[in-house]
C-alpha cells in the first residue's frame, strides 16, 4: 500500500506538470498567434 504522504506528493507533482503543461501549450498558442496575425 502506498502511504499517503507518497500519494499526496504524486498529486502534488501532477498539478505541477499539468500547470507546466498548460502554459506551454498557452505560450505556443501565443507565438503561434503572433506569427499568423502579427
Amino acid at each position: 500500500m502506498s502511504s499517503p504522504k507518497y500519494l499526496l506528493a504524486e498529486a502534488r507533482l501532477n498539478k505541477a506538470v499539468a500547470a507546466a503543461l498548460i502554459g506551454y501549450l498557452n505560450h505556443c498558442r501565443d507565438v503561434v498567434a503572433a506569427y499568423l496575425f502579427g
